[in-house]
């Protein structure tokens, strides 16, 4: 067993030498966020604490400055995690000022009605079309394929589907103009 001496002196110089180090890595991980500042503290001093802890093994490592940063790095990953999680689980107060407002019943019902809107305005434009059109609308504009995509289901090349969504985009912009 090494003396005290050399053991203090040993983790001393690891902590002049990383500190700042692992503290910089730390604060990029969690993109110089200083909310984070406390956990990014924790993190580095239980670094220290497992290297204090581990003392032997350490003292004969091969590299104890990249030891240090792994389990720095292992820590605030734990960290994180943790804390994602508590602030996704967390409450917050109504009386708080930067607490998010809470839903309206208004806003509800004007969504709702929007959507009504929309949904009779697309079967609107979807009786004005041909049975291709149609077609091409259901491949392109509900199950979003490529045009390239739409036109190989399809059967047709590249520029008829062009055209024809062309065509579906005036009959919708009339469609939507005849409406008050």
């Amino acid at each position: 067993m090494q003396h005290p001496s050399q053991r203090e002196e040993f983790l001393a110089q690891l902590y002049t030498n990383c500190y700042e180090l692992l503290e910089k890595m730390c604060y990029r991980r969690v993109h110089y966020d200083a909310s984070y500042a406390d956990v990014v503290d924790d993190c580095v001093q239980e670094a220290f604490l497992a290297a204090d802890a581990h003392y032997e093994k350490l003292s004969r490592h091969p590299n104890p400055q990249g030891w240090l940063v792994l389990t720095c790095q292992n820590r605030l990953k734990d960290a994180l995690r943790r804390e994602n999680r508590r602030r996704a689980r967390s409450g917050f107060s109504i009386d708080a000022e930067d607490a998010p407002p809470l839903a309206a019943v208004e806003d509800a019902l004007d969504k709702w009605a929007d959507q009504q809107q929309s949904a009779e305005l697309v079967q609107q434009v979807c009786d004005l079309l041909s049975p291709k059109e149609q077609q091409v609308m259901r491949s392109y504009f509900v199950e979003s394929l490529s045009m390239e995509e739409t036109a190989r289901q399809q059967g047709s090349t590249l520029s008829a589907v062009k055209s024809i969504i062309y065509r579906i985009r005036q009959k919708a912009r009339d469609a939507r103009g005849r409406d008050p």
